[in-house]
């Protein structure tokens, strides 16, 4: 055998072994592509995680100085069905619920967070919406020909403040949050729901 009995067969070893060298470089390159698609992704869903962090813990604590204050001036005012008009404009003035733009501009992009996140901060706005709508209804209203109770604003005003706590703990896990953020204090106004909830249970006993 000769030495041009041999040059096919090393073309052939030739290109196979810059066959393989292409398939292990591109195998590389997409793994590599892969990883840093991976933390550009988690880079995304920290900073949403992070924007929204920071807006809940401000309408939480807004919430939660909104419902003690409701019950303060329901405690002040009389308790029970007969009492003095407690809510006014006024009243109003001193409790702000602000909206939540930062949770409106980034709702395109909040399902790509974890599912037990995304469950967790939708579930803290309706809540706190919820809370929203009704504070301004607790003013009395002659042409409406009933009142809401207090109970319409702070159901959803606590379970928006309590709810929210393991959502927040999540994210600051996380994103690397620290320190974490305090829990607003409710007695006043869960002492004052839990009033309200016996005498509508003593109400509904007596009609039955």
């Amino acid at each position: 055998m000769n030495i041009s009995d041999l040059q096919p067969w090393q073309t052939a070893v030739g290109s196979f072994l810059g066959l393989v060298a292409i398939f292990i470089a591109a195998s590389l390159g997409f793994r590599s592509n892969r990883k840093r698609d991976e933390y550009l992704r988690q880079l995304e869903v920290r900073s949403i995680a992070t924007a929204l962090y920071a807006e809940i813990v401000m309408l939480r604590t807004y919430t939660a100085k909104m419902a003690n204050l409701v019950a303060r001036r329901y405690e002040d005012h009389g308790l029970g069905r007969h009492r003095d008009e407690p809510f006014d404009a006024h009243f109003f003035e001193m409790v702000p619920m602000p909206g939540a733009p930062i949770y409106a501009g980034l709702s395109p992009q909040i399902g790509k967070l974890p599912a037990d996140l995304l469950l967790g901060v939708v579930q803290f706005h309706a809540s706190y919406e919820e809370a929203r709508y009704w504070l301004p209804r607790l003013e009395e209203k002659e042409d409406r020909g009933f009142s809401y109770g207090v109970l319409w604003v702070l159901h959803p005003a606590l379970k928006a403040v309590e709810g929210i706590q393991p959502t927040l703990a999540a994210i600051e896990s996380l994103a690397a949050i620290s320190p974490p953020a305090e829990v607003p204090d409710l007695e006043r106004a869960k002492s004052v729901a839990s009033w309200e909830e016996e005498q509508w249970a003593e109400i509904r006993e007596q009609r039955e």
